[in-house]
Parts: structure tokens; C-alpha cells; sequence
């Protein structure tokens, strides 16, 4: 359940857990898990909701972060990497999601704008969906989540407007608003994503090669 008041005292509470990779972020939940297509292994999700204290939009106000970062290695064509994000401010009693203008992936001080194909609506109502070619600095950002379990990206609410960093940890499945030690932390998620990865990557060539 969405609870903005016990969000945002969770935020700044001082803490070691896994759900505190960055103090503006709080992980609420995330999960891994395979995609598959007629009934064959299509590539990889990763889904995500953080609680973000939003300096650049919402005047340092806490905004929650709908998204999945999903990767798709279909047989004979270049692997695709897609984020699905909406962001849905609670200072105003039933508001809803809003779609980000450009949402990029973010590793040391760069971004993935390069690798940018197409951006469109997404079926749901306040998400817009970013799909990326799998450059090099977008496939490091993935193999950044497997390695320590993190996912930073960056979203603006306007064209050409400055990106609000977000975090998001994949090693968080459930967080416990009213005792953060009692969360669900899976370890083994960034394991996962990775194996993941690896084996969607393998289906994809070895189909391109029976073609």
C-alpha cells in the first residue's frame, strides 16, 4: 500500500539496510523475473517502485516511481532495452501518475543518451515507455545492476529539463514501512538478473543461427 506519511518518515530515518543505497531513495519493492514469448525465453524485467524526495520537480517533495527496465534479445534482430516509467506526486489528495518527458540510464557521469531510439505512451495512463539500442554504456548499466544491485537513472518532467537521479535496489523485495529491519531483502536478485541476461542473449543467437 501507498502510505506517503510513513514513506516519509522512512526517508529520513538513518539506516544500513539495503533499502538506503542513497538517502533521497527508498525501494519499496522490485522484483526479477524472465520474459518469455510463445513460450520461449525473450529476455529479462526488472521491476521497481522507490519513494524519491524530487528536488528538481516537486520542490524537494517525495513522488513515487513506477518503472520496470526490461531487456529483449529477440531472435535475428539487435537486442532492445526498454524503461517503463510514471511518477506520481501525493501532495494533492487523488492525484495521479505523470509521464516523464526523457528518462535516461546513468553510470559515473554519463548517460545512455546516445543509444535513445524511440519514446512512446505506454498503455497504461501517466507511463511513457524509452527504448534504447544495446550500446555500451546502456548493457554497463545492466551488468551495474548484477554486480552490486543497484539501477541509477535519471527522469525530466520537460523536454530538455534536469534530470532528477533516482536508485533503485534490486536486492529489495518488500519494504516494511513501520520496521525497515523486518523488510524482504533478497540477496540472490542481482545473481539473478544476471543469469538472466547471459541465458536470454544465448536464446536469442542460438535461434538467429537455426534461421
Amino acid at each position: 500500500m501507498w502510505r506517503p506519511i510513513a514513506i516519509l518518515a522512512a526517508l529520513t530515518v538513518s539506516t544500513s539496510s539495503a533499502a538506503h543505497a542513497r538517502e533521497d531513495d527508498l525501494t519499496t519493492s522490485s522484483s526479477v523475473a524472465p520474459v518469455f514469448q510463445d513460450g520461449q525465453l525473450q529476455g529479462c524485467a526488472f521491476t521497481f517502485d522507490v519513494a524519491h524526495r524530487d528536488h528538481e520537480y516537486a520542490k524537494g517533495g517525495v513522488v513515487k516511481l513506477a518503472g520496470s527496465l526490461n531487456y529483449y534479445a529477440w531472435s535475428g534482430r539487435s537486442p532492445l532495452v526498454s524503461i517503463k516509467l510514471g511518477v506520481h506526486p501525493f501532495t494533492e489528495q487523488g492525484s495521479k501518475f505523470e509521464a516523464p518527458a526523457e528518462v535516461y540510464l546513468i553510470l559515473g557521469n554519463r548517460t545512455n543518451r546516445a543509444d535513445k531510439l524511440q519514446t512512446i505512451d505506454a498503455e497504461t495512463g501517466g507511463f511513457r515507455m524509452f527504448a534504447f539500442s544495446a550500446g555500451d554504456l546502456t548493457m554497463k548499466s545492466l551488468v551495474a545492476l548484477a554486480e552490486n544491485g543497484h539501477l541509477l537513472l535519471g527522469y525530466a518532467m520537460r523536454a530538455g529539463g534536469m534530470l532528477s537521479l533516482v536508485e533503485a535496489d534490486a536486492r529489495v523485495r518488500q519494504i516494511n514501512i513501520d520496521d525497515l529491519d523486518k523488510s524482504e531483502i533478497d540477496e540472490s536478485a542481482p545473481k539473478r538478473w544476471l543469469d538472466c541476461l547471459v541465458e536470454a542473449t544465448n536464446v536469442g543467437l542460438s535461434s538467429s543461427r537455426r534461421k
